[in-house]
């Protein structure tokens, strides 16, 4: 395994297994986790050069159903835009109530007009007075870029893509990324999709993007680590942890009132034919609801 990891750090490969123990052991549920899954998420993370230490936000190791999930963050897709030297100006943040002006976003550009000295909101870090998440960049040869999503579109995007959410309780998993971190989730994915979508894609960027909280399952007889297909997804059962954020549950499709039949006595116009006595359309009567 150590030969592995130095194959792809050379001298550096030590350290970055030391520092993924500590991540290890500071996570009681990442403990119980299959180790060779656990290896091979630290593997993805040593070929985008990116440290798994908790405190510098590059990227992390994350416990699912009993296996290891490499997810970027924030700072990592922040650290290869720059390693890519085509980014002037990169960044991702919240944006508060008193920010933004209403109907603020310009569908066309993305562009938000926000108040320029409003820091009430932004000063008591509240996050129930977040309405929204912005990212930006500006490119070294001048084009900028600029994308705003209300936290109901984080919220929705969540529950669409991502397999920490539960459609059988509402909420996403506990002890997830969605569940524990919002804030930190919320930023990377505005950040994940201009990059994806607007910015320029070095080949570190088109590989994070892809890696992206995919789940290991250990190495092949390559070295190569090896993933837990989407069809395998649903069979796992995520570990229990501390209660997770509520997500606004789904409104149930709408629909049409039943109509109840009404009973018509002059719909049988051939009595003869039904032979129908009066206690014969009274207990009709009764079963089809007329008065």
């Amino acid at each position: 395994m150590m030969s592995r990891f130095e194959a792809v750090l050379g001298d550096r490969a030590p350290q970055f297994v030391a520092s993924v123990v500590s991540a290890v052991s500071a996570n009681k549920e990442l403990l119980k986790a299959d180790p060779n899954s656990v290896m091979a998420s630290a593997l993805v993370a040593a070929t985008l050069d990116l440290d798994i230490n908790q405190s510098l936000g590059f990227a992390a190791i994350v416990p699912y159903a009993g296996k290891a999930q490499f997810q970027m963050m924030v700072r990592g897709y922040v650290q290869l835009a720059v390693r890519s030297g085509q980014y002037q100006t990169i960044n991702a943040v919240e944006i508060y109530a008193d920010e933004i002006i209403d109907g603020g976003e310009n569908i066309l550009t993305g562009e938000i007009r926000l108040f320029p000295k409003s820091k009430k909101m932004r000063l008591e870090g509240d996050p129930k007075n977040i309405v929204g998440y912005a990212a930006y960049f500006r490119l070294i040869s001048g084009f900028e870029k600029t994308v705003y999503w209300p936290v109901e579109k984080i919220i929705n995007h969540a529950i669409r893509y991502s397999k920490s959410y539960d459609p059988r309780t509402g909420n996403f998993r506990p002890g997830s990324a969605w569940a524990d971190n919002f804030e930190a989730m919320a930023r990377k994915t505005v950040l994940k999709n201009i990059l994806a979508n607007w910015g320029v894609m070095s080949v570190a960027i088109q590989k994070a993007v892809v890696m992206d909280q995919v789940i290991t399952e250990g190495f092949d007889e390559h070295g190569d680590p090896t993933y837990v297909s989407e069809e395998d997804y649903d069979e796992l059962e995520a570990p229990a942890a501390q209660q997770p954020l509520q997500a606004p549950a789904k409104p149930a499709p709408r629909q049409a009132p039943v109509q109840q039949p009404q009973y018509d006595p002059d719909q049988f116009d051939d009595e003869e034919q039904l032979d129908l006595t009066e206690d014969d359309e009274a207990a009709m009567a009764a079963i089809w609801g007329a008065q």
